[in-house]
């Protein structure tokens, strides 16, 4: 593996917390299929040039390989968005139940009130 070592505890750190973090009610096999990548990235690291990797020969991961990535566990994104930005800047109709996720989370404050439309997000 290229990858420090280093770099690879703080995702296991952030994968941890992730996993702690993740609903009870979880679907079983997306927690497994979860636990299955996360093993394999351990075992093989990034898909860089090597031998034997010749599914990403010529592509250059440097950038994503050398960029640290952090899970974002308290951070509300949400705040630093406003419902007119997402209006105007996606697939919007005032007709539809519309559902907004910012970095894989489910917003109730972008979102339409799906209570009172009988939908669960969860």
């Amino acid at each position: 593996m290229t990858q420090s070592i280093d770099k690879y505890a703080a995702y296991a750190t952030d994968f941890a917390a992730m996993t702690q973090a993740a609903c009870s009610s979880e679907l079983t096999w997306l927690s497994e299929l979860r636990s299955a990548a996360w093993s394999r990235f351990k075992e093989i690291g990034m898909p860089v040039a090597r031998r034997g990797n010749e599914k990403w020969k010529y592509t250059n991961v440097a950038p994503i390989a050398n960029s640290t990535f952090r899970y974002a566990a308290d951070v509300d994104v949400t705040r630093r968005i406003l419902r007119e930005n997402v209006v105007d800047n996606s697939p919007w109709d005032e007709n539809w139940t519309n559902v907004v996720c910012v970095d894989g989370r489910y917003s109730a404050d972008l979102s339409d009130r799906l209570v009172e439309n009988g939908i669960y997000v969860g």
